[in-house]
């Protein structure tokens, strides 16, 4: 289980960054969801807003072709996407965690290469920015573990009930033309 915790820099508006260092447990399993926060101590109806949870799936995104010209023509699709979202009482973003199975296919019927095998992608929270307009901007890191090395952005209005959000991945581990972004449109929805 991977726990987050957030250095604030100030009061979290107008373009404010607050960074997120992970900090592994004894399973260190970057994949696990964070444990849904508590109550606010003092428990009253006086105690302020609660702790918020969004969580989603998405069956498969767009497949999206990159290669070509002097390499292979090849194909990107991520599966079995989760996406898990936690908000402080305050409507801070303290932790997000994403899970796919990123699955590649060579189109070249000329080409001799493989596709890389189909496997597991995890990315969690390194940086959470509350935009002028109230939306928030999330950044996420990929284990060292994914291949290819990806990054994913997570762009979203939380102050929503079930919020629509962007998601954004792109391949980190080599340029144009085998760098690849894939966008998929999910919404999460408020856990009780």
């Amino acid at each position: 289980m991977l726990s987050i915790r957030l250095a604030r820099r100030g009061k979290h508006g107008g373009g404010s960054s607050t960074p997120a260092s992970p900090s592994s447990s004894a399973s260190g399993d970057p994949s696990a969801a964070p444990p849904p926060a508590g109550p606010p101590i003092g428990g009253g109806q006086d105690a302020g807003p609660q702790a918020r949870r969004w969580k989603g799936t998405l069956g498969a995104t767009a497949r999206v072709t990159f290669g070509g010209g002097q390499n292979c023509t090849y194909r990107i699709t991520l599966k079995n996407v989760t996406v898990d979202v936690t908000a402080a009482g305050n409507g801070d973003i303290v932790a997000a965690s994403v899970t796919a199975l990123a699955v590649e296919e060579v189109l070249s019927t000329s080409c001799s290469n493989t596709p890389i095998p189909a496997g597991p992608h995890r990315h969690a929270l390194t940086l959470a920015t509350l935009l002028p307009s109230g939306a928030s901007h999330l950044e996420l890191t990929g284990v060292s573990t994914n291949h290819p090395a990806t990054s994913l952005v997570i762009d979203g209005d939380f102050r929503t009930l079930n919020p629509q959000l962007t998601l954004s991945w792109h391949r980190t581990d080599y340029g144009p033309p085998l760098d690849w972004t894939v966008k998929a449109y999910l919404t999460v929805l408020d856990q009780p």
